[in-house]
């Protein structure tokens, strides 16, 4: 029996996961609430992961009737992240695990969110991932644990950037996603927005066009909520459209099978089943996470951890958190 934790703190969600093998018995997450700032403040966040992460992980273990000194190994977040609230998570994953006489293993965020969809799925290495998240919007070909190639990925903003950042002018929360997702579904006249790179053939993206499009539109209207709807669904099928014309043009060039579609704008039901359909049409195997395990979530890095731990590859006690970690530069000393 192998019991551990995955510990998840690259932006403003305090995440843990307690696994035991490959079943899962605790995921939870603590949301920040940085609402009063308009956005995420990377010093705020920090110090709330250094006040929540003891206390998340001291209440699963105890609800689990289990303790530290059960654990076979600690995995956390390396990187890519908020520089500040990725060293609390390896920091208290190091800290704990040297104090345990146990292994920690450093995990890359993204290979987190790819390998999470091959958790309970028939999903075997190589095969495609189309990333889109807050943070990052790219194409990477998986060819085993630790070995990814970039095929493509945002020249400006990524996706989930770009919903914040427009949703935060129309009035809405951070992060702003699931909000305008929920007024999308109102919409009467899908507000209609140019394809980013709609005639390039390219794999890469660009969507600060787009939120400039989509935020001048706003400024200009009645500001009514059916405008907000409307907008809303316009921005969900314009980024659904070019997401399929970036895994088209990947397609004339590589003959990849399988294919996961992760990160938080992964959760999106629209851009999904758009996602879903094109794959299926195209004779692809199309492995998506539950939305739950889209976004942020101790699970992914746990179980990530997880198929390290099996291979005997853990992290030295001196490696530190890397804010700029590129998914193509995961090595283990």
């Amino acid at each position: 029996m192998v019991l551990y934790l995955g510990i998840e703190t690259s932006c403003d969600d305090t995440a843990v996961a307690l696994m035991e093998n490959e079943k899962c018995l605790a995921n939870e997450i603590i949301t920040q609430d940085s609402s009063m700032f308009g956005g995420v403040v990377p010093e705020y966040a920090s110090r709330e992961h250094m006040d929540v992460l003891p206390k998340l992980i001291d209440s699963i273990l105890i609800r689990n009737n289990v303790t530290l000194h059960d654990l076979s190994f600690i995995a956390a977040t390396q990187g890519p992240g908020l520089l500040g609230s990725v060293m609390v998570g390896v920091q208290y994953a190091k800290s704990l695990a040297w104090s345990l006489n146990i292994p920690w293993i450093g995990i890359h965020h993204l290979e987190g969110h790819a390998i999470i969809a091959k958790w309970n799925s028939s999903l075997e290495f190589p095969f495609g991932i189309l990333l889109v998240s807050g943070g990052h919007t790219c194409i990477i070909l998986a060819n085993e644990l630790s070995k990814y190639e970039i095929l493509g990925s945002s020249m400006d903003d990524a996706v989930g950037e770009m919903f914040d950042k427009v949703g935060r002018c129309m009035g809405f929360p951070n992060p702003a996603g699931p909000y305008m997702e929920e007024y999308a579904k109102k919409s009467k006249s899908a507000i209609e927005f140019t394809i980013p790179l709609k005639n390039d053939d390219s794999m890469n993206f660009s969507f600060s066009g787009l939120k400039t499009a989509a935020i001048r539109f706003w400024d200009q209207s009645d500001k009514s909520e059916q405008t907000k709807s409307d907008i809303c669904m316009g921005l969900q099928k314009t980024v659904a459209k070019s997401l399929e014309s970036r895994l088209e043009n990947v397609w004339k060039s590589y003959n990849i099978k399988s294919w996961v579609f992760a990160g938080g704008v992964a959760s999106n039901l629209y851009i999904r089943e758009k996602i879903t359909n094109l794959c299926e049409q195209n004779g692809k195997n199309i492995f998506i996470p539950e939305p739950k395990l889209c976004r942020d979530n101790g699970l992914m890095i746990a179980y990530t951890g997880y198929l390290y731990y099996k291979k005997g590859i853990v992290s030295q006690y001196n490696e530190s958190a890397i804010a700029n970690y590129k998914i193509d530069h995961i090595k283990f000393k």
